[in-house]
């Protein structure tokens, strides 16, 4: 479920869940590679909980239903995974996008180009139960992506057929003051949209 104005001119991607909505899912989760850090000690497979809470808020639209029309809109959202077999259900990860996004639709054409910005920051309850105590450092993971979407409906089957192009910026890493800086990555970075991930 996403929140929009009735003139957004183009449809969310159903199955991608780094789509802006809220939802609650649960995962079998298994961590795979050289480390299994993140699964604070529970072997390599862990019951984690993967949330999000955001969405598409639209500001402005011009066109008629009978031409083409297109809408500009604000999009935010945060997206975090949370480990069901710690006590606590400790946060793990948590992942911040907000940028702007504009779409267009002509027939049953339609399109949408987002540049937004991402920042990733592990949970303090991870680090501050388990992470710290067996070599994790705190690390702030941010970067800039555009992604573009063209699809077509089917209005006689009901599906439609989308095209996704996306690019990204090379990442950045920042150590907040005071706070334990991250000087491996490979020990304490998590790849957005890997599992254990947004």
């Amino acid at each position: 479920m996403a929140f929009s104005c009735p003139t957004t001119t183009s449809s969310a991607l159903l199955a991608d869940q780094r789509e802006p909505r809220f939802y609650a899912d649960y995962r079998r989760i298994q961590f795979r590679g050289s480390s299994d850090v993140l699964a604070e000690g529970k072997g390599r497979t862990i019951n984690a909980a993967l949330v999000a809470f955001g969405g598409a808020f639209g500001i402005w639209a011009s066109g008629s239903p009978a031409a083409a029309t297109g809408s500009g809109e604000p999009v935010r959202a945060v997206f975090a995974q949370f480990n069901l077999d710690t006590p606590s259900f400790d946060l793990l990860n948590a992942d911040y996008l907000v940028g702007p996004e504009l779409t267009l639709r002509h027939g049953r054409w339609s399109g949408r180009v987002r540049f937004y910005h991402q920042s990733s920051h592990l949970g303090d309850e991870f680090l501050l139960n388990y992470g710290i105590a067996h070599g994790v450092q705190r690390q702030d993971l941010s970067f800039e992506i555009l992604d573009a979407i063209v699809s077509v409906e089917d209005t006689g089957g009901g599906f439609t057929l989308a095209a996704v192009w996306s690019f990204s910026a090379p990442a950045h890493r920042t150590s907040p003051p005071r706070r334990h800086s991250c000087s491996g990555a490979s020990s304490c970075a998590v790849p957005p949209g890997s599992p254990g991930t947004g």
